[in-house]
């Protein structure tokens, strides 16, 4: 569990980091700023397409000569910020999942624009 932890903690810090450079380029360029709401969506965005990309590998033959993930450290690692918890126990590795506070879409979403 503390691999999940310290990999879930390494995982927003960058993600975060980057979002925020993105942001300051944006407004040195020269472009409307972003309200917070803006930040905020994609932000959550970005932690949901990495979420998409663990779920991915984590579904991969092992032994095969593409990265796969341990299944049990996806769990671990995405569980505590889900929204929807009951939805491990169905196998939830294999069906639409958002963070909390969020609704799933109704189709997939595109990148946002920075």
């Amino acid at each position: 569990m503390r691999q999940a932890k310290q990999r879930l903690f390494r995982i927003i810090v960058s993600e975060t980091t980057f979002h925020l450079w993105k942001m300051r380029n944006a407004r040195v360029i020269g472009r409307t700023p972003q309200t917070a709401q803006e930040s905020l969506n994609k932000w959550r965005f970005t932690i949901n397409r990495r979420i998409e990309i663990d779920f991915v590998l984590a579904r991969r033959p092992r032994g095969g000569h593409q990265a796969s993930l341990n299944p049990r450290l996806v769990d671990q690692t995405w569980s505590p910020i889900l929204s929807d918890v009951n939805i491990m126990r169905e196998g939830w590795i294999n069906k639409p999942r958002v963070l909390v506070g969020t609704r799933p879409p109704d189709r997939v979403a595109q990148a946002p624009h920075y």
